[in-house]
């Protein structure tokens, strides 16, 4: 690709390394399309891929687990007066 070599040379080199950058674009540009249109994008005005699912019991107490550490990590935090180690304590 350099100035030394011909206009016909030059097109051709870099052909060769343009064409595989298109190519591998335009299959990528392929599957994510059919994956759109599989999910029915753009069909209805709600998203199709998301669901509510109710709380399950395990989904309670991992909420309650970590209120209670976070709660625990503040309380600390005033208690020791924002130093992360207080060894006069």
């Amino acid at each position: 690709m350099s100035n030394k070599a011909g206009l016909t040379v030059r097109v051709k080199r870099s052909a060769q390394v343009i064409m595989p950058l298109i190519f591998s674009s335009l299959d990528r540009i392929e599957v994510i399309s059919q994956a759109m249109e599989l999910r029915r994008f753009g069909k209805g005005n709600k998203r199709t891929w998301y669901r509510a699912r109710p709380f399950m019991k395990a989904d309670i107490i991992a909420l309650i687990v970590t209120g209670f550490l976070v709660g625990l990590g503040l309380w600390l935090f005033v208690v020791n007066q924002g130093r992360f180690y207080n060894p006069f304590h």
